[in-house]
């Protein structure tokens, strides 16, 4: 988390994404360390190339150039998906066993388990012994039973909450979520259109739709690396409330 946050930072002081200069070295290096030491690291990796690379096609005028770049782009984000899908081994540890929190089939007596625990008699495992390739045929053989899988884990993951945790906690989280995605909104309604804002909305998709095809943590560390991203955006958008009425309400007060 520590070296994420330090790329995000050194990301956010970057004014100019039009321009590649000596000092963004450090922070490619910075962000490819982080990529080998932490499981999503690949989201921060392909948002960081996708950020640089934008900008730079847009300075780019000949349009086949343009393609064969976006192609070798695609290429490589295949490649590191591969990567990171061998690690997981997602389609034999979570997809056949039916768990929307990883390794939950081993605790059938925990609190929620039928929420966490797809069951399907008719799951047949995908022949191919690449991980994209097996994935790609996972999905196509059982859309229904992996979308329900999808859409759980997305959910627990985009409320931080598990149903086996205390109600305390529970209780906790989603009045800190319900805060910090109020302030996200507002930062997207009022906030204009800049290279930090790209990034920080390919950032957050990229680790929504990793969690969501790979695998839901118990203990909600994944959504971790998402907080920084959140809390600078929710930040900027409860700025621009606090403008918008408190400032007005602040001005109007008497004062001696």
């Amino acid at each position: 988390l520590s070296f994420t946050c330090l790329a995000l930072w050194s990301l956010a002081r970057k004014s100019d994404f039009n321009k590649i200069e000596w000092r963004d070295i450090s922070i490619l290096i910075l962000v490819i360390f982080t990529f080998l030491v932490k499981p999503t690291g690949i989201v921060l990796l392909g948002s960081t190339l996708f950020l640089f690379l934008w900008f730079q096609l847009n300075q780019i005028k000949l349009g086949f150039i343009k393609v064969l770049i976006s192609i070798a782009l695609l290429a490589g984000t295949l490649t590191l998906g591969n990567f990171m899908l061998v690690g997981f081994n997602v389609v034999n540890a979570d997809y056949m066993t039916g768990n929307v929190v990883h390794s939950i089939d081993k605790f059938p007596g925990v609190a929620g388990y039928q929420f966490l625990h797809v069951k399907d008699s008719n799951i047949v495992a995908p022949k191919s012994e690449q991980p994209i390739q097996a994935l790609l045929e996972f999905i196509i053989q059982h859309p229904g039973y992996w979308a329900e899988l999808f859409l759980k884990k997305v959910g627990l993951f985009l409320l931080n909450i598990r149903p086996y945790w205390s109600w305390e906690h529970i209780s906790f989280n989603l009045c800190l979520i319900f805060l910090v995605y109020s302030g996200v909104v507002m930062n997207l309604k009022h906030e204009k259109r800049s290279a930090l804002r790209v990034f920080f909305i390919v950032y957050l998709i990229g680790h929504i739709a990793v969690v969501g095809v790979t695998r839901l943590d118990w203990d909600g560390r994944f959504f971790v690396v998402m907080m920084p991203v959140l809390c600078l955006m929710a930040g900027n958008g409860l700025v621009h409330v606090f403008k918008k009425y408190g400032k007005p309400m602040m001005e109007s007060l008497p004062t001696k």
